[in-house]
């Protein structure tokens, strides 16, 4: 027994009871039966990093050198302390003097003391609260949530002071068939501790990967003061995995670790501790939901049509050049090439015609010959015919930030769409006059430009990558995208039109 597991510990306690903090326990603490999701996004490290109150604590980072955001939402409906969901908004970690190398510690978890440090958790009632803030100091509080299994997705919402702060949706894969039994561990910040917790759990899930993601998974961020720093860690446009478990079966170990939280300077500020915990009651009431916030919106049927596609540009491209063209004569003389892998979203089409600057979202990859192919975009522009000063003159903006070499790169192109003498709608619509950028924006410093262009073949594919989202019916799918194609041909209309007027008035005026 002196070399006891914590599986076989656990084992060891079954059916003991326990009381704490007036919270009846049966041992093991456990949960049953109890659906789930999961959604991983490529995040800044150097910002994660910020966010936690440890300085032994590290940013788990990927070979690009960016961090992971991990969002895990349960909805529990067997425990000791009745139903409640919890929404789990954490940073993947390691813990120890020095930061860990790229993804290594995703495989050798013992050695790196992987784990995630919880930043946020909000439950939906109050005797959760009490328990997993006063035993295992975890940073929970009582908010209104929600948790649908839809036919296509699953999704779930997070609100504070009635209005919404996070949601997620993720793709709801054909099946749950992968059996998993593993452990995982919690950090968090509480009383100026470090607090480490043990969770193992087994169950069977189902897991998205690449393309899927990209068109039907979706974070919306509220503006709520709570969840600001969300905002600030540049979180990629679309999750790089994601995963729903069908029914967990978990085990919360009651062992527990802690640490000093210390620093090279006077810590000043009181953390908060138990004064607000230890008066909570034992409610298992779930916090009433909030007027318009958490209908269930992300369910398939009731999601506004939309539509997704695919698009690859290529072209010359050149660094030390900031003009595209001479970049794309220069790329093209040397050999050197830039193409973009850009998948498109537009969630809701009304919505999207009505905004003046008909924004949508993008995401994708890059291949670019001095840096490499399969560059994953961390972060994106879109907007189709956004106006400008000029009233014979829109933009098709494509914007794609990326990361290479530990160093940050924005990829920025405008296909300009203008009245000019000719119809010349086929050059417009498909040369992208691009500029890369240093930093996360397009106001670092132009390294490179080029033009990437769209080709016959290209065009093609991409009419094929066409999907509406949110259907529920063949005519739905007709109707939205009949609908994309008259804003399209009417927005190219409004463009040419008095180019054409102007063309034919100098026919007539010739003939006569």
């Amino acid at each position: 027994m002196y070399f006891e597991s914590a599986r076989s510990r656990l084992k060891r306690l079954t059916g003991r009871y326990a009381l704490v903090d007036g919270i009846p326990y049966q041992l093991p603490v456990n949960s049953t039966n109890s659906p789930a999701l999961m959604s991983l996004y490529s995040i800044d490290a150097d910002k994660a990093r910020a966010c936690i109150e440890c300085d032994e604590i590290h940013p788990f980072r990927l070979p690009n050198g960016r961090g992971v955001l991990v969002i895990t939402v349960i909805d529990y409906r067997e425990t000791d302390i009745g139903k409640y969901i919890e929404y789990s908004i954490a940073i993947a970690c390691t813990h120890g003097k020095n930061p860990a190398p790229p993804l290594l510690p995703a495989i050798l978890m013992k050695m790196f003391n992987t784990g995630q440090y919880v930043v946020d958790l909000p439950v939906s009632s109050e005797i959760s609260v009490k328990g997993g803030r006063g035993i295992w100091g975890m940073p929970k509080h009582q908010q209104s949530l929600n948790f649908i299994i839809g036919e296509k997705n699953v999704s779930a919402q997070y609100d504070l002071d009635g209005e919404m702060a996070v949601r997620v949706t993720i793709p709801k894969p054909g099946s749950t068939w992968i059996p998993l039994r593993t452990g995982a561990v919690n950090y968090c910040s509480f009383r100026g501790m470090l607090m480490k917790s043990y969770v193992y759990f087994k169950t069977s899930m189902g897991f998205t990967l690449g393309r899927r993601n990209c068109e039907e998974a979706k974070l919306e961020i509220g503006n709520h003061s709570r969840v600001a720093w969300l905002k600030n860690l540049d979180v990629q446009s679309a999750p790089f995995a994601t995963a729903f478990f069908s029914a967990i079966e978990g085990n919360l170990d009651d062992h527990l670790e802690s640490w000093f939280i210390s620093s090279p300077t006077p810590i000043t500020k009181t953390p908060e501790g138990l004064e607000k915990t230890y008066p909570l009651g034992y409610g298992q009431e779930w916090a009433k939901p909030t007027v318009n916030t958490l209908q269930p919106s992300t369910t398939d049927s009731a999601m506004a049509p939309g539509i997704s596609f695919s698009e690859v540009m290529a072209g010359g491209f050149s660094l030390g050049i900031s003009d595209p063209l001479e970049g794309a004569r220069r790329g093209q003389a040397k050999g050197d090439a830039l193409a973009m892998h850009a998948s498109i979203r537009i969630e809701d089409m009304e919505k999207f015609i009505r905004d003046p600057a008909h924004l949508g979202s993008i995401s994708g990859s890059i291949d670019f010959t001095p840096f490499g192919e399969g560059i994953p975009a961390t972060k994106g522009v879109f907007n189709l015919f956004s106006p400008t000063d000029q009233p014979n003159l829109k933009f098709m903006v494509y914007e794609l930030g990326f990361s290479h070499q530990g160093k940050d790169y924005y990829l920025a192109g405008k296909k300009e769409v203008r009245d000019e003498p000719g119809l010349d709608l086929w050059p417009d619509t498909t040369r992208l006059f691009t500029k890369l950028y240093e930093g996360n924006n397009t106001e670092g410093k132009i390294i490179g430009a080029g033009v990437l262009s769209l080709g016959v073949t290209d065009l093609m594919r991409m009419v094929s990558t066409f999907r509406v989202l949110h259907s529920s019916s063949a005519l739905d799918d007709a109707k939205t995208l009949a609908r994309f194609g008259e804003f399209f041909m009417g927005a190219l209309w409004e463009s040419y039109k008095s180019n054409a007027q102007s063309s034919e008035q100098q026919h007539i005026a010739k003939k006569q």
